[in-house]
C-alpha cells in the first residue's frame, strides 16, 4: 500500500494522532515525496493569502496522486467575515477546487482532547474517528466532496445564547471587545465558534 502524506507535522491535532501508512512532513520541507501519493493537508497559514497560495503551488507542481484538504466546520460563517482564521480555510477550500486533482475536503469540528472543548455551546469529535477516516483513504475514492466530522455536541448555556442573541445584532468588530471578555472570564463559546454551532445545526 502506497504511503500517504500529510503536510503539517507541527500540528496538534497530527501530533496526537495514531495513524499508520502516513509520513508527515513540514510545509517548509520539498514536497517530492508527494508525487503520485495522497497528500493530507494539515497545514494552514492563519494570517495570509500568500502563504496558502504558495503551499498550494508546491503541491500541485509535486503531481499528487490526490488531494485531502483537512478543514474547518467554521467556513459556513462564510469567507467575507473579518476573522482571518475562516477566511484562510475558506480560501485554501477555494484553492483545491481549482487545483484539477480529485479531492475531498474534511471539515472538522472542535477535537474533544484539546484545550477549547469544554466551552459551551461546542461541536466536537473524537480522537478515534479521525484516525479511522485517515486510516481508510484512499486516491481512488475521492469524490471531489465534503465530509463533517462531528461526533457529538454540548448544548449551549444561558449565557451563550444570551452572548449568540447580541451576536445576531451588533457589529462584529464591536463583539471583538466581548470575546475578550468571553474568552477569559466565561466557560462559554464566542465569536466564529457559536457562530458554526449555530449554522452547522441549521444546515
Amino acid at each position: 500500500m502506497s504511503k500517504k502524506i500529510i503536510i503539517g507535522r507541527n500540528s496538534s491535532i497530527v501530533d496526537s494522532l495514531s495513524v499508520s501508512n502516513i509520513i508527515c512532513i513540514s510545509h517548509k520541507d520539498s514536497f517530492d515525496i508527494c508525487n503520485g501519493k495522497l497528500v493530507i493537508i494539515f497545514a494552514v497559514d492563519k494570517k495570509h493569502v500568500k502563504g496558502n497560495t504558495e503551499l498550494f503551488e508546491k503541491i500541485i507542481e509535486a503531481k499528487p496522486a490526490g488531494i485531502v484538504l483537512v478543514s474547518s466546520v467554521s467556513v459556513l460563517v462564510g469567507r467575507d467575515i473579518c476573522y482571518k482564521y475562516v477566511r484562510m480555510k475558506s480560501y485554501q477550500e477555494e484553492l483545491l477546487r481549482k487545483a484539477g486533482f480529485n479531492y475531498s475536503i474534511l471539515r472538522l469540528s472542535t477535537p474533544e482532547w484539546l484545550i477549547g472543548s469544554e466551552r459551551k455551546p461546542n461541536l466536537l469529535f473524537k480522537k478515534k474517528s479521525l484516525e479511522k477516516y485517515l486510516n481508510n483513504l484512499s486516491a481512488s475514492e475521492l469524490k471531489n466532496d465534503i465530509t463533517y466530522l462531528v461526533d457529538y455536541s454540548l448544548p449551549p448555556s444561558k449565557l451563550s445564547e444570551l452572548y449568540y442573541k447580541l451576536y445576531c445584532v451588533f457589529p462584529i468588530w464591536a463583539m471583538r471587545m466581548v470575546d475578550v471578555l468571553m474568552k477569559y472570564f466565561t466557560s462559554s463559546t464566542y465569536g466564529y465558534s457559536i457562530e458554526s454551532y449555530h449554522k452547522y445545526n441549521q444546515k
